[in-house]
């Protein structure tokens, strides 16, 4: 998956999640992180809410590829 792709998932995410209940609405990592931990339980009857946990899950998946990546780099 290229960056490109996930900028245009984390998008999506976004235009999924406006209506939902949480503290921000943009797909940081941290907030990706934190409706991924708690955004099952004011959200999960809310329209689009297993596309929106995927695409969480996929973003912070790929970033977690990243990370262990640069940590080879640095040795």
């Amino acid at each position: 998956m290229t960056i490109f792709e996930i900028l245009t998932i984390r998008s999506q995410w976004e235009n999924y999640v406006i209506n939902y209940k949480l503290e921000s609405y943009s797909g940081t990592i941290d907030n990706l992180k934190y409706f991924l931990e708690n955004g099952r339980k004011d959200n999960r009857f809310r329209a689009n809410f297993d596309k929106a946990y995927k695409i969480a899950e996929t973003i912070i998946d790929y970033y977690g590829s990243l990370e262990s990546l640069g940590k080879k780099l640095e040795r």
